[in-house]
């Protein structure tokens, strides 16, 4: 073994320990270097990317939980994104303004060269067949036109998948990658064989379905980019599966369509130029099938009745407060067959009961014998009472705003139109003094909501007039008189809030006021009869109330 080692060549060391130092210090770096570049390969090669991306916030009413989201998703992509509040800041320092200027190319094109921005991604979320779809389009920074589109369906809880994740920054990278060819080729569409063109088509309402051949082309607003030829090509537009309407699109040269889709034909065209609607049948009603609700109001009920010449009598009743509780359904049948007006037509029905306890002032003298469920207290009688009402008829509701998908807001601007027939009865345990007043007739009522500017939340505004031709059972009639007629009228004021697309939250007072003039012979405490001459009645019901009610088949 000795003599192994010194048969051996001596080790040579280097010239000193430092320069061994140094030496593994720059293997290290080359090490740390390489594995940064193979654990993050999409920071590495963005270290170069100068480029600067507008990532607009979705267009949509139900888009907000998905805008984070999606936002975030393409700060992933190799370029450097700008946010929406950046880039309307951006085009105010540039002279440009107005809402939503960026649906003009030209603002965009002005905005970017003035910014540096290379492109802008606007997005719009539609909802077909009760499922959402996010509809991108990637416009050009230096021309402010469309380059590319596509759809991704996010189903109906609008949850973007892993797939469709990398399918969204897939084609931005590749659409903003080959803008400036794409764009180059735009601008020579019409000269240039294998020239391509950009046809930007938009519709009014929008989420109407473009087909191309029996294929779906995407949902508008939406552009075809085709190869140029010196064609025409219809294409039809279709909701549900049904053609609503068709255009006809110059394939020579770039160009946007407007197309109203409201069945009216545009002025001094006919159907076989570029551009003409051919028909209209309209794009879903926005009213539900079923409308189911339920509440609860807190009543104070006020009653006078006096002037009644012949015997005298009169009375002046309050109640304490109590709850009255109902159930309404409306049923709009006609959302089976038609998109059109007709679908607002529906039949309504509605039933409240409250129990209570009436305190009723007793006259001096009056025998309270024949009160066998009422007790009496000093000069107080009191009896079991209940509150009960009934009503049904047809109602017509108008929904005046749309959706960004294109269909009727059922929370958006609308007026109804109710006839019914309506009973209430506020009937009081039998007794000498008072058994009660009734009321039927037809209830005609109007009204009208409007949105307060917050999403969901709107305010609601009702009125009725009810002429009288019923008052109650015979007790009720005969204590003031022999005949009567009489009117009632009042209204309600509400807010209300959607929740989940389906379930409608409401608060709101209402009053009803009801006016009765008795005629003939009264016979007030079963004996004491007169001739009546003018006896008048004014019942008053203050209300403030809760109502939840759920739309079914929206």
């Amino acid at each position: 073994m000795h003599s192994f080692l010194m048969g051996r060549r001596p080790f040579s060391q280097p010239a000193s320990w430092t320069e061994a130092a140094r030496l593994l210090s720059f293997l290290g770096l080359i090490l740390t270097m390489a594995l940064c570049l193979v654990s993050s390969p999409r920071v590495a090669l963005a270290q170069g990317d100068e480029r600067s991306v507008v990532v607009l916030d979705i267009e949509g009413s139900k888009a907000k939980e998905v805008n984070e989201k999606f936002r975030a998703l393409l700060k992933k992509t190799s370029f450097t994104t700008i946010d929406h509040d950046d880039f309307v800041a951006a085009a105010k320092a540039a002279g440009v303004s107005g809402d939503e200027f960026w649906k003009d190319s030209a603002n965009i094109a002005k905005v970017c060269k003035a910014s540096g921005y290379t492109a802008v991604v606007v997005t719009t979320m539609v909802k077909e067949k009760k499922q959402f779809h996010l509809k991108i389009e990637v416009m050009s920074g230096s021309s402010g036109d469309v380059v590319g589109s596509f759809q991704v369906n996010i189903g109906k809880k609008k949850r973007i998948g892993s797939d469709d994740k990398d399918k969204i920054i897939q084609k931005v990278e590749e659409l903003v990658d080959g803008l400036d060819s794409v764009s180059k080729t735009n601008t020579v569409a019409k000269t240039s064989t294998g020239a391509r063109v950009g046809i930007r088509i938009i519709t009014t309402p929008p989420g109407v379905t473009v087909f191309r051949d029996n294929m779906a082309a995407g949902t508008t607003p939406t552009t075809i980019v085709e190869d140029a030829s010196d064609a025409f090509e219809e294409i039809e537009f279709r909701v549900g599966g049904k053609v609503v309407g068709s255009l006809q699109i110059d394939l020579s040269k770039n160009g946007t369509y407007n197309v109203a889709l409201d069945g009216v034909e545009v002025e001094g065209s006919d159907d076989d130029a570029p551009g003409i609607l051919a028909s209209s049948d309209g794009v879903g009603s926005g009213q539900a099938l079923i409308e189911l609700g339920v509440g609860a109001r807190s009543t104070f009920r006020s009653l006078g009745v006096d002037q009644l010449a012949g015997n005298g009598a009169s009375l002046m009743y309050d109640s304490s407060l109590y709850f009255v509780y109902a159930l309404d359904l409306a049923f709009y049948p006609f959302v089976l067959a038609t998109d059109g007006a007709l679908s607002g037509l529906g039949l309504t029905g509605r039933a409240g009961y409250g129990p209570l306890e009436s305190k009723i002032p007793t006259p001096v003298g009056v025998v309270l014998d024949a009160a066998p469920d009422c007790t009496a207290s000093g000069d107080l009688l009191t009896c079991p009472t209940t509150h009960v009402e009934l009503a049904g008829g047809l109602v017509f509701r108008a929904l005046f705003s749309d959706t960004a998908e294109g269909t009727p807001d059922p929370d958006g601007l609308a007026a109804n139109l109710a006839v019914e027939y309506s009973m209430m009865t506020f009937d009081v345990a039998e007794n000498p003094v008072y058994e009660g007043h009734g009321y039927s007739g037809a209830r005609i009522t109007a009204g009208f909501a409007t949105p307060l500017g917050v999403s969901g939340l709107k305010l609601d505004l009702h009125a009725f007039v009810m002429p009288l031709f019923g008052f109650g059972d015979a007790t009720m009639l005969e204590d003031w008189g022999d005949s009567a007629s009489g009117i009632g009228f009042g209204g309600d004021l509400a807010v209300s809030y959607t929740l989940l697309d389906s379930l409608v939250a409401q608060v709101g007072y209402s009053l009803e006021a009801y006016q009765t003039a008795y005629d003939g012979i009264g016979c007030q405490y079963g004996s004491l009869c007169g001739y009546v001459s003018g006896g008048v009645a004014n019942d008053f019901f203050h209300q403030v109330g809760v109502h939840i009610s759920y739309r079914a088949g929206l």
